[in-house]
């Protein structure tokens, strides 16, 4: 989801981006010509009596573009602008209450037709069987070190259950749980799985005791 200033434009893959009053900042990297510069779009709302901000940060040629949740003690990312807070990059707090803060803005931003949708470019890894569509995401942000999403859609359902986790390291080991069904041992072996069908076909990397989706 990206947020953006009265001029709009474009922002996720299925990516939010914002189209109404919004305040708009450039921020400039001085003093080297070759650093990029970078714009910022945001916006202010309350919930549940609290006031937060949604803020899309990007470069001018779009190759770096990123959604920022920032509340009162914590600051949250969405690094590939698909609705998902992947990571709390400041303070701590509950990623699943912030993710509950993050759909809030965007249902409410949707209502009022100030959001726009996007593809963006990001590293995926894809293995279905009859029940289960499953999805390993690698992100490399650049100041932290990279981190895996895994995703689960139980196709079973009329209306398919999706559930989310997070392994922090990259390492093999989930650690948390973003949306959906509560982490379990079955849930560590498919992710085990996953990865092992993904390196024996070359879609995944190992690198040390990490391991990501192979870049494009």
């Amino acid at each position: 989801m990206k947020i953006l200033p009265y001029n709009f434009q474009n922002l996720k893959k299925t990516s939010a981006i914002l189209t109404g009053f919004v305040f708009f900042m450039v921020l400039f990297y001085c003093c080297h010509p070759v650093k990029p510069q970078y714009y910022v779009s945001q916006f202010i709302f309350n919930y549940e009596g609290d006031k937060y901000r949604i803020r899309t940060i990007h470069t001018g040629d779009r190759k770096i573009s990123y959604n920022e949740l920032i509340g009162k003690n914590f600051v949250a990312a969405d690094f590939d602008q698909d609705r998902i807070i992947d990571q709390v990059t400041m303070g701590e707090t509950n990623l699943s209450k912030v993710q509950e803060i993050y759909d809030y803005s965007l249902t409410m931003l949707t209502k009022e037709n100030k959001l726009q949708e996007t593809t963006p470019d990001i590293q995926q890894y894809y293995q279905q069987n009859d029940l289960f569509d499953f999805e390993i995401k690698s992100f490399r942000p650049l100041n932290s070190d990279p981190f895996n999403q895994f995703k689960i859609i139980d196709k079973h359902p009329t209306s398919p259950n999706i559930s989310i986790y997070i392994d922090l390291q990259a390492d093999g080991t989930l650690d948390n749980t973003l949306k959906g069904t509560n982490l379990t041992p079955e849930i560590q072996a498919e992710y085990t799985d996953v990865l092992a069908t993904g390196l024996q076909n070359n879609k995944l990397v190992k690198i040390n005791n990490t391991i990501l989706v192979k870049e494009k």
